[in-house]
């Protein structure tokens, strides 16, 4: 037997190499876990905004159908749309004679004193019997 030969060892990692491996793999665990919530939140917001608007566009698209010039003031609306109540305030001023603006604002239903509209709309209407009186 040959006495200078190197004694046979098993290849491994220490528990040092090991604490590493677990500590970056922890750390990346978690950046990966914020990722996804803060995307899952992203998907969300874009979901009541996207069916906020809709239901702006259709208040504008039911007030241009029907033939009535409507008056000036506020007035707020409960719809149900998507599974979800929606509150809907319609806001229409008076410009030049004969037109009307209309801003159109939704918000998700909640019990909050101040509500945090998700969309607006603004549009125009003109009276479809113009009258010099009005």
């Amino acid at each position: 037997m040959n006495r200078h030969a190197k004694p046979l060892t098993l290849g491994g990692f220490t528990l040092i190499e090991v604490l590493i491996a677990l500590f970056i793999f922890a750390i990346s665990a978690t950046a990966l876990s914020t990722t996804f919530q803060s995307n899952i939140n992203n998907a969300q917001s874009l979901k009541v905004r996207t069916f906020a608007s809709w239901i702006a566009a259709n208040k504008m698209a039911e007030i241009h159908a029907s033939d009535a010039f409507p008056d000036a003031g506020t007035r707020d609306d409960r719809v149900e749309y998507a599974g979800s109540e929606w509150l809907v305030r319609t806001t229409v001023a008076q410009t030049l004679p004969g037109f009307r603006k209309v801003d159109i604002q939704v918000a998700p239903q909640s019990t909050a004193r101040e509500v945090s509209f998700s969309a607006s709309l603004t549009g125009y209407v003109s009276n479809p019997n113009p009258n010099p009186t009005q």
